[in-house]
């Protein structure tokens, strides 16, 4: 069960829409504030009286297509009292591209949050922040930065812009407060570049996914809780698990021949 965490209590944004941030996050987004230069050449009329403390926005992108584009737009949805007027997103190489951008009013606790949880520009994993994660945010994680690998049907989840200590933390927030053990693994290309994920074993699989599986918002991404079992009991029980908790996908789930 997840902790109650307190370390954001002071900031004034909404328990739903700091979990989707919090997850979000840790997985392909950023939060940017901007420089004093930045804000001389921004353009807009609107936006000529905004301090640089005053200012900030929320920055991820997300692949373009069918599966994704639903889940795009419901985060957009979800972090929407974050912004006073319409999000910017576009489509750019193939990829969205969303810019959430904030008033000064309407900034501060997003500036508040990043003054909090970031150190020279670098989110840093803390645990006491991660007591206040949720079960959105962790779902938010998973499809943002999680696969499952097949043939082989473990899970990992990129986190390359972290290293191994902050990683560290991770793992045991999740032991401590879940009670799912995680691995870290670093690999390594020909060219010598490396890159850091977690993993998690098959069986274990069910138990991490059973965390937020009632919360997906679209059908489109039901095949990210798509495990495979050699097993035909194992199998069939995953498929009724799946069919109990997400009647309303029932369609998705047997288009993705899921069920």
């Amino acid at each position: 069960m997840a902790l109650k965490g307190k370390f954001f209590e002071l900031i004034r944004i909404s328990y739903h829409c700091k979990s989707v941030v919090l997850g979000t996050l840790l997985g392909k987004g950023r939060i940017e504030v901007l420089t004093d230069e930045e804000i001389e050449n921004y353009k807009p009329a609107e936006f000529s009286f905004i301090k640089r403390s005053e200012y900030a926005r929320l920055h991820f992108t997300h692949k373009y297509n069918w599966k994704r584009k639903n889940y795009f737009f419901w985060k957009v949805s979800q972090v929407s009292e974050l912004n006073s007027y319409n999000p910017i997103y576009e489509v750019v190489r193939g990829c969205f591209v969303l810019f959430l951008r904030f008033r000064g009013r309407d900034s501060i606790p997003l500036t508040k949050l990043y003054e909090s949880i970031y150190e020279n520009g670098s989110l840093k994993i803390k645990r006491d922040w991660l007591n206040d994660l949720t079960p959105t945010a962790i779902m938010v994680l998973w499809f943002d930065s999680g696969k499952i690998v097949k043939p082989f049907n473990y899970a990992v989840i990129k986190m390359s812009k972290f290293d191994r200590p902050q990683l560290e933390i991770l793992v045991e927030y999740f032991k401590s407060v879940w009670g799912i053990e995680f691995g870290i693994e670093e690999l390594y290309s020909k060219r010598g570049r490396s890159r850091i994920q977690l993993y998690l074993e098959t069986e274990k699989l069910e138990k991490f996914f059973s965390i937020f599986l009632p919360l997906i918002p679209a059908p489109e991404l039901v095949y990210k809780v798509g495990i495979v079992y050699d097993d035909p009991i194992l199998q069939q029980r995953w498929n009724s698990e799946l069919l109990k908790t997400l009647p309303h996908f029932k369609e998705a789930l047997i288009k993705q021949k899921m069920i």
